[in-house]
């Protein structure tokens, strides 16, 4: 592949996982701002909510610099960011009392995000973190259950599916065009790899019997042979 192909390949998956980074930090406003307007509504605040609250604004920045950093263990960090990010949802569904609509969106985010980003070993992953969030605080202070919430906090879960899975079929657009891209550009290296060899293969049977040349490509060796005299002819033009 040559320097230009090269630079514009990088150039494209650089901008295909552009969106990712701030696709997480969208996404961990959800339960910020999902958190901050139920304490304000029940006067809930605690310490609790509140590390819980600096450790979703942080995380996403934590995984974009660990992901940088070791770009060969992408993969893997990905991975374990997938996985707080459900547990963090699971957790901020505990905080709202597991009411419908934002649990339901919140299971909905974090289930699409494994599946779409790592297939369906992943969406089981997500959804045990998510589990396990919603289930480790109701085990240490118990369940409480809260069916109806204020209107803004259905209003703003709303507004956030939407925006964010806009956002996540742009990427999923991102992602086919570089497939389509690369598989372009390794099509057009195929038919300029077969024209080399097509000119290859007329050098060479054009400085040697064709038998040879035949045996030669198929063998990759040549056996001395004898030949009778022969006269050989050479004019210049």
């Amino acid at each position: 592949m040559s320097k230009t192909s090269t630079a514009t390949a990088t150039s494209r998956r650089r901008r295909g996982l552009g969106i990712v980074y701030p696709m997480r930090v969208l996404g961990a406003l959800l339960p910020v701002v999902t958190t901050i307007l139920h304490d304000r509504a029940a006067g809930t605040f605690n310490v609790f909510h509140g590390i819980f609250i600096a450790l979703c604004l942080l995380h996403p920045h934590i995984f974009f610099f660990l992901g940088r950093k070791y770009d060969q263990s992408r993969g893997k960090i990905d991975s374990w960011a997938l996985l707080v990010d459900a547990f963090y949802l699971g957790i901020a569904s505990y905080i709202l009392g597991f009411s419908p609509m934002p649990t339901a969106i919140m299971a909905s985010v974090a289930l699409a995000n494994g599946l779409g980003v790592m297939g369906f070993r992943q969406m089981a992953l997500s959804a045990v973190a998510l589990l396990v969030g919603g289930g480790l605080p109701t085990l240490i202070a118990g369940l409480h259950y809260e069916p109806e919430h204020s209107l803004a906090i259905n209003i703003v879960s709303a507004v956030f599916i939407f925006i964010y899975f806009h956002l996540f079929a742009w990427a999923a657009y991102s992602r086919a065009s570089l497939l389509k891209w690369t598989r372009r550009e390794l099509r057009e290296q195929k038919q300029a790899a077969e024209i080399e060899k097509r000119r290859s293969d007329l050098l060479l049977h054009n400085v040697g019997p064709d038998r040879m040349i035949e045996r030669l490509q198929i063998e990759g060796t040549l056996e001395p042979e004898v030949f009778d005299p022969v006269t050989v002819l050479i004019v210049d033009f």
